[in-house]
């Protein structure tokens, strides 16, 4: 399963942050423009213009450096530096809103075209870095447990091979029937669970994932039904396989599980590329917006 952002969804994401201060400075130069022509009074408008055309600027930079502590965020493979960058967003963020509410401030009283920009723009920008801050707590998240999940992996497979290796040696060597019986019966159903697993690293939809994790949960719980029948005839044979699908079990099933931890690395995975898509909204609206104001 891997641990880093796929590298082209955090290049589409740095290149519209980049297209979205462009489009900020776009914002205040006709703006600018835009106001000469809608008000006479150019030393006043001036007065209000210089400020408004700085608070504009330090809105991109804020929003570029904020995109910058997210990409290194992302891209961190362990919890060392995450609150560097988590701090380093914070204050960005900040700076981010303070500049905003000046600039609407600035606006408010005699450019009301521009306060309806800045409005309509700052609204999805403000969605945006809401969804990073979600993003970056569920990174943090899935940084902190991966190397549990790593343990819980390797400790499953070593779990599964060995009660394979119980089965295989029943199905050849069994007492009787139906002990032979009930180990391929098993064998069976634990190559299921086997296959459910491996799907987990290719996973791409909320649906598939919780289809795929009943499926492997309902097996499991079909194979224990089986051999809780197989104690009736054989309750020394039948313990031994129970002792390994309690392993198997919490390995799979509990609460630091790969079934679990794989459906929070989808729904990390989700969330950025929900950012993506919010960006690319946010992005075109403002063009938008602009185009409609000059």
């Amino acid at each position: 399963m891997k641990l880093s952002v796929n590298l082209t969804v955090t290049q589409r994401i740095g290149a519209g942050f980049s297209f979205l201060v462009i489009l900020m400075l776009l914002m205040s130069f006709f703006s600018y423009n835009g106001l000469s022509k809608l008000n006479d009074r150019m030393i006043d408008s001036k007065e209000q213009i210089v400020p408004m055309l700085v608070n504009s600027g330090s809105m991109g930079v804020s929003l570029l450096s904020v995109n910058r502590a997210v990409m290194q965020f992302l891209f961190a493979k362990d919890s060392a530096p995450l609150d560097e960058y988590e701090q380093s967003f914070t204050q960005q963020y900040q700076s981010y809103l303070v500049n905003r509410d000046l600039l609407q401030q600035l606006a408010s009283n005699k450019y009301p075209a521009v306060i309806t920009l800045l409005d309509e723009v700052s609204a999805l920008a403000q969605n945006y870095l809401e969804n990073s801050k979600e993003a970056l707590s569920t990174h943090r998240e899935f940084v902190e447990i991966f190397p549990i999940y790593q343990q819980s992996y390797q400790s499953l497979r070593q779990e599964i091979t060995s009660l394979q290796a119980i089965l295989d040696d029943l199905a050849a060597y069994g007492d009787d029937n139906q002990e032979m019986s009930a180990a391929t019966t098993l064998s069976a159903q634990l190559a299921v669970v086997v296959e459910s697993i491996e799907q987990l690293r290719n996973i791409s939809s909320a649906q598939k994932m919780q289809e795929v994790t009943t499926k492997a949960r309902d097996i499991f719980t079909a194979m224990i039904e089986r051999n809780d029948k197989l104690s009736q005839s054989h309750a020394d044979t039948a313990t031994d396989i129970k002792n390994q699908l309690d392993k198997i079990n919490q390995s799979l099933n509990g609460k630091m599980g790969v079934l679990l931890l794989a459906d929070q690395q989808l729904m990390r995975t989700n969330d950025i590329q929900a950012l993506v898509v919010e960006l690319a909204a946010m992005i075109n609206s403002a063009s938008d917006k602009i185009n409609e104001f000059c």
